[in-house]
């Protein structure tokens, strides 16, 4: 039966329709450049744009380039306003709201200063983001010289990225505050993304090395795999590995099954956060060492063998049908195990879907191991926004102790505890007269072009002679 199911699952995946095939640009500036290889091989999957013919690869790169970049690779879905100052009718703001979405780009807190060139550190942090790289928790970057030169919130992942063997720095240097180049930044994808899926109906062999990055559902992997991301872009699809051999998989995309087929080991399964009902399959001929979830609505279900699951505070929901399998549920709802339940911080065994779990030992105690110690009580310490107009308050011992909280505002529309804006932008426009015009905010005033020979939005008309803070009449084209 379960062959038969796996056998279902491959004819499906190879009959679908391909997409069109994108073939590599013919740029007239890169013939002989170091970086060849790496822009041709992204050219050719649609991921770097050059412009009108040429790819400049040792200009600068923005911040909202690489956006556009990170939004290509991983296929990243349609996101809603990020709420970033300088991003509104900017050309970037899609693809920065989708970023933003994915936790990749976070900007300021404010801006997200698309039109900024970016730095080596701030292009590292992005890219490990977008690969599901963990930062490091104890970061020691002592082996280059200028490490005291990197900011705090990027130790961690240049740390990650460079323990992983996917950056060198330069001369011996991190270079954090310097430019990077488009044709660096290609090179570093070039250098780490070694298996790359992004049509649907694909089937891939996995060399061994580097990340497999599945940007698309409905794909078969098979061979050998240090490292699979499954992206964003998969959603709603499946991705089969078919006697694979592989050391971690990630899961970013939602609504997505993981078939783990017939002959594949995999050492663990990680469930992002973001990456809500998600269903991990295990064929009766595969094994999986640990699956570890954070998202809301995992199942893990199948006749092979899942050594660990666990469950971690934010995924509620969570279902494991599997049998043999120790659950750890460190989550806030109980976990459905079989015809039972693992309770909220405790452990249990699983013994198959029509089952009840064996439970174990909770994982914290219920009473002090030492009487005379008192227990802890919960006190918020620090708080972590939800970026909706709440947040999350946190103790001390890194306990989520009061998962909703409002938001409390100052005049400044700015949270207090969180720091959230809930500012919302309100545009008046006022013409200067010269095909430009103020756009006005509560929160401040810039200036822009008028959008075209009579303006939309402050109705100036091209040619129009007439004093400021006159208004225009379209139809007659003359100054009122």
């Amino acid at each position: 039966m379960k062959k038969r199911l796996l056998s279902l699952l491959l004819s499906v995946i190879m009959v679908l329709s391909l997409m069109p095939a994108v073939f590599a640009a013919e740029y007239d500036d890169v013939s002989g450049h170091w970086a060849e290889e790496a822009i041709d091989r992204w050219s050719d999957y649609g991921i770097i744009l050059g412009y009108d013919g040429s790819f400049n690869p040792d200009g600068s790169l923005t911040r909202g380039q690489l956006a556009a970049l990170v939004a290509r690779l991983l296929n990243l879905p349609k996101a809603t306003d990020a709420g970033f100052a300088d991003t509104d009718g900017h050309w970037a703001e899609d693809v920065i709201n989708r970023c933003a979405a994915a936790g990749i780009m976070k900007g300021d807190g404010v801006k997200a200063r698309p039109d900024d060139t970016i730095t080596r550190e701030e292009s590292i942090v992005m890219l490990a983001r977008a690969l599901g790289i963990k930062p490091v928790e104890k970061a020691d970057l002592s082996n280059f010289a200028d490490h005291n030169k990197v900011a705090d919130w990027a130790e961690g992942y240049i740390a990650a990225m460079n323990d992983a063997g996917l950056i060198s720095g330069i001369s011996g240097n991190i270079a954090p505050d310097s430019n990077i180049n488009r044709a660096s930044a290609v090179s570093l994808l070039h250098r780490t993304i070694t298996t790359y899926v992004n049509e649907p109906g694909t089937t891939v062999e996995a060399t061994g090395k580097g990340i497999v990055l599945v940007a698309t559902g409905n794909v078969i992997i098979t061979g050998k795999a240090e490292n699979v991301l499954i992206a964003q872009g998969a959603e709603g699809g499946t991705v089969v590995l078919d006697d694979v051999s592989a050391g971690s998989v990630t899961v970013q995309a939602s609504d997505v099954v993981v078939f783990v087929g017939e002959d594949t080991t995999v050492v663990d399964i990680d469930v992002a956060i973001q990456a809500s009902d998600v269903t991990v399959k295990v064929d009766e001929d595969a094994a999986v060492g640990t699956v570890t979830t954070d998202a809301a609505g995992t199942t893990v279900e199948g006749d092979g063998t899942v050594i660990n699951v666990q469950v971690g505070k934010t995924a509620a929901d969570t279902t494991v049908n599997t049998n043999g399998s120790k659950v750890e549920n460190d989550s806030y709802d109980d976990v459905t195990v079989g015809t039972g339940t693992v309770e909220s911080g405790s452990a249990g065994t699983s013994n198959g879907e029509g089952k009840e779990p064996t439970p174990e030992k909770p994982v914290t105690p219920d009473t002090p191991s030492t009487p005379d110690t008192p227990t802890h009580t919960h006190a918020i310490a620090s708080y972590i926004s939800n970026n909706n107009g709440t947040h999350i308050g946190y103790c001390s011992c890194g306990v989520a102790y009061a998962l909703t909280l409002d938001c409390e505002y100052g005049s400044d529309e700015v949270c207090d505890r969180c720091g959230y804006n809930s500012h919302v932008h309100n545009y008046t426009y006022v013409s200067l007269e010269n095909g430009k015009h103020n756009k006005v905010c509560t929160c401040g005033t810039t200036v822009e072009d008028c959008d075209g020979d009579t303006c939309t939005k402050c109705g100036y008309i091209t040619g129009a002679v007439a004093k400021i803070g006159t208004t225009y009449d379209a139809t007659l084209q003359d100054a009122i």
